[in-house]
């Protein structure tokens, strides 16, 4: 399924009636009327042919059921207006799921050519890059995530594995006190950021040596997620992972997790 936020734009030499029927389209969408909303989304495109909002919408409804007509839809939206950020960014997106890194980097910097305040496009650009091998751009997507949006899930983690905080670089010191700052902040955060933030944080320790700060913060991390453990959004999948790796590491060390 696409994402909700992704807005394009009618576009130039819209119709009123195509704009109608496109309008109509999403609602029906929404309310799980899929037959309904192709039937129109058809309709509208047979009255306006180049209207990339209807070409993703229909895009949106077959995500559901065809991948693969979904796809062409996409690709159609991009036809018509090459500058479509949503389309790319979910063409972008699939690509990755399929495999093909390189194709998903290129459709999320096209995104990002229109759109570069989105930090989904730029976290899943970074997880490209890491794909295809290229380290340093992929720690300058993920930072580039965090400089729009903190909060940006699954990123300051896998940030703190690229880039070791004890090298003294400027971008290892940016890296720090990026956590420091929201780690003391960890309330105004959602459970499983604030716990993504701590694992970051005891990879620092680690770094540094400090070992029993860096068990401390892990236990932390550990207690929030079982807390949340019950919203299995992609985030908290991502980061309960880790909580094997802690289990082994406080066995290690004598301790037993409750």
């Amino acid at each position: 399924m696409l994402r909700h936020d992704m807005i394009v734009d009618h576009g130039a030499g819209i119709d009123e009636e195509s704009a109608r029927l496109i309008a109509l389209g999403a609602r029906l969408d929404e309310t799980g009327d899929a037959q309904g909303a192709m039937a129109v989304l058809n309709e509208a495109l047979r009255l306006s042919p180049k209207s990339a909002e209807a070409h993703f919408l229909r895009a949106q409804v077959l995500s559901k059921s065809d991948l693969k007509a979904s796809e062409q839809a996409l690709r159609a939206a991009l036809d018509a207006d090459p500058n479509c950020a949503p389309a790319a960014f979910e063409l972008g997106r699939m690509m990755l799921n399929l495999g093909r890194s390189a194709d998903a980097a290129l459709l999320f910097h096209r995104a990002l050519a229109v759109r570069p305040g989105d930090a989904e496009a730029w976290r899943l650009l970074g997880y490209a890059n890491v794909y295809l091998g290229r380290f340093d751009e992929a720690r300058d997507a993920l930072q580039a995530a965090l400089d729009v949006n903190p909060a940006c899930p699954a990123t300051v983690d896998l940030l703190a594995d690229l880039q070791p905080t004890s090298d003294g670089s400027p971008e290892a010191k940016r890296l720090s006190a990026l956590i420091e700052h929201h780690t003391a902040r960890s309330n105004a955060l959602p459970t499983v950021i604030a716990a993504e933030y701590k694992f970051a944080l005891a990879k620092s320790h680690e770094a540094r040596g400090a070992l029993d700060d860096q068990f401390a913060a892990l236990m932390q991390a550990n207690r929030w997620l079982i807390e949340h453990i019950a919203h299995a959004d992609e985030t908290a999948s991502n980061l309960r992972g880790k909580t094997n790796a802690l289990r082994f590491t406080a066995a290690e060390r004598g301790h037993r997790l409750s």
